[in-house]
């Protein structure tokens, strides 16, 4: 590990991924923590969407480290490609082992990120000693069609796999109201707008491996939803979540919020929560 340039909020660092590669991430450290949270990112999004979370998990002696997915992000090579939906996870088995194990630690799936942190969660429970689920993408209100994937199927056979494909979350109204936020996020140069077609059809078996092992997770979970969300089928999501095999489980859903907490108009009750939920974590496996 190795360290690079202060950010705004949030220490960036360059970090080893499962196959060598280099990939970039924020690290807000703080002096005793109480617990450590280490969150992954949506599919269009990065960690530099959720500053204002973090520093409120630091301010409350939350050590937090937010890993940008490759090829997305802080990192430009390959953008919106992979090979193999496994390098995915073994990216984060990779980061997770590096972190230290003096306090206990939660593993946050935003949105796309929850479907790695849901699978993370049943493959490696080891890792981790509670999972939060915000807004996680494991069933959304719009998936592909089957013809879709079919025509993807087919530019992969053609040797096109690596062709650039749109992703659908093109509107910044589905992740916020307000309009402030709307314009960050058409700007941003940072958020990924296409991705590979060999992208699309892995993140497809990503999302079928998801939804299949609701009944092994056992670690203490929470999963949050909006009640305005647009991107998420909360409904689906919420059975799938009743099938999770832990016994200490919480759901919140913010009835009026959208997809993206940071981004509205007043994230302080999210905030609270987060820090409440997690420090509550904390404070019962020290007993």
């Amino acid at each position: 590990m190795s360290l690079h340039a202060d950010s705004q909020r949030g220490r960036i660092e360059m970090v080893d991924g499962d196959d060598g590669a280099l990939l970039m991430s924020r690290r807000w450290a703080v002096g005793k923590p109480r617990a450590r949270v280490v969150f992954v990112h949506g599919i269009v999004s990065h960690s530099g969407w959720y500053l204002a979370s973090c520093d409120a998990l630091a301010n409350a002696s939350v050590d937090v480290r937010f890993l940008d997915r490759r090829g997305s992000g802080g990192n430009p090579d390959r953008r919106g490609d992979v090979s193999d939906w496994r390098l995915w996870i073994d990216d984060l088995v990779c980061f997770l082992e590096s972190q230290p194990r003096d306090v206990p630690l939660v593993l946050g799936g935003i949105s796309w990120g929850g479907k790695l942190a849901a699978v993370l969660a049943a493959e490696r429970p080891d890792l981790l000693d509670g999972l939060a689920l915000i807004c996680p993408g494991i069933h959304a209100a719009q998936f592909p069609s089957p013809a879709k994937y079919a025509i993807l199927g087919g530019l992969a056979r053609a040797g096109l796999a690596r062709l650039r494909v749109p992703i659908p979350l093109k509107d910044p109204s589905l992740f916020t109201g307000v309009q402030r936020w709307q314009e960050f996020i058409r700007k941003d140069s940072l958020t990924l707008r296409k991705v590979s077609v060999r992208f699309a059809l892995e993140d497809r078996k990503l999302t079928r491996r998801a939804r299949a092992i609701a009944e092994k997770i056992s670690v203490p979970s929470w999963l949050v939803l909006a009640g305005k969300d647009r991107i998420v089928d909360n409904e689906e999501t919420r059975a799938w979540f009743d099938r999770t095999a832990g016994v200490h489980r919480e759901v919140t859903c913010y009835d009026n919020a959208a997809h993206t907490f940071e981004f509205e108009p007043d994230p302080r009750t999210y905030f609270r929560d987060l820090v409440g939920w997690v420090t509550r974590l904390g404070e019962s496996a020290g007993d």
